[in-house]
């Protein structure tokens, strides 16, 4: 009888430690379960950040698009009266020095001249 109880202590021991065992791996697993909530927790804190980081960036180039689509245009029409008034300069020093070599008798000079004043001319009619 001693026997059995002695085995049925045994069997019961067994069980013990296999029920330590069993619930030290479950303690285990739940703590990795954790810490994997706790890195997408992370995760999703930082896809959320991210997110408005993207949602400010796309305000700011709606913005800065606005702005160009205002800007420009005006800035372009600026620059191309600037270039024509260049033009109109240019022309005005070319009919001096056509006007001269003329005077002189540069005739093949003066008529050179003469064709880069009436392409000039073409251009800046074109631009008005």
């Amino acid at each position: 009888m001693q026997a059995a109880i002695q085995t049925q202590i045994d069997v019961t021991k067994g069980l013990y430690r296999s029920f330590n065992t069993v619930s030290s791996r479950l303690n285990s697993i739940n703590d990795s379960f954790n810490n994997q909530i706790g890195l997408l927790t992370q995760l999703t804190e930082s896809l959320n950040k991210s997110n408005e980081n993207f949602s400010r960036i796309n305000i700011r180039l709606e913005s800065l698009s606005e702005k160009l689509e205002t800007d420009l245009p005006h800035n372009i029409n600026n620059d191309i009266k600037k270039e024509t008034k260049k033009l109109d300069r240019r022309g005005k020093k070319l009919e001096k020095e056509m006007k001269s070599f003329a005077k002189s008798m540069g005739f093949e000079k003066a008529a050179l001249i003469r064709d880069q004043i009436h392409d000039i001319r073409i251009i800046t009619k074109k631009v008005e």
